[in-house]
């Protein structure tokens, strides 16, 4: 009974450490990244909390096709790029040019869309890189 029980425990002990082994190799790295990934949702959710915008006035140019100007405010506590911006003009995303890089909170920017060809009470949604929006409608 002497060298079977000490065996059955040599064999018990490599099988521990080589638990110990496989659990800090591959679980504890992925909890640490599971914490990095709470970190990132987190900093989304405080800057997605304090964004907002309001579009202020939309400009029509006359004539047929015609351009707006969009004027956008932030008025948040977070400062945007407006690359990151999406347009949506009657449900139709539209490629548009701006005045600034970025929108500072309580400035404004200008968004220029051009050769629309819509008709009647038209809808502009602006959308934040975050996805916050703000909508204005007016008439072709």
């Amino acid at each position: 009974m002497g060298f079977s029980t000490s065996a059955a425990f040599a064999i018990l002990g490599v099988c521990l450490v080589v638990c110990i082994d496989i659990f800090s190799s591959s679980v504890l790295p992925a909890a640490s990244e599971l914490e990095r990934s709470y970190k990132k949702l987190e900093d989304r959710i405080v800057e997605r909390a304090n964004t907002d915008i309001e579009i202020t006035n939309v400009t029509k140019s006359p004539g047929k096709p015609y351009n707006i100007s969009i004027k956008v405010e932030n008025t948040g506590s977070v400062s945007l790029e407006v690359k990151d911006f999406t347009v949506i003009v009657n449900g139709t995303i539209e490629d548009f040019d701006y005045n600034l890089p970025y929108l500072y909170p309580e400035n404004t920017v200008i968004l220029n869309i051009t050769n629309l060809t819509y008709t009647g009470l038209v809808r502009v949604k602006v959308v934040t890189g975050n996805g916050i929006s703000d909508y204005e409608t007016y008439s072709a």
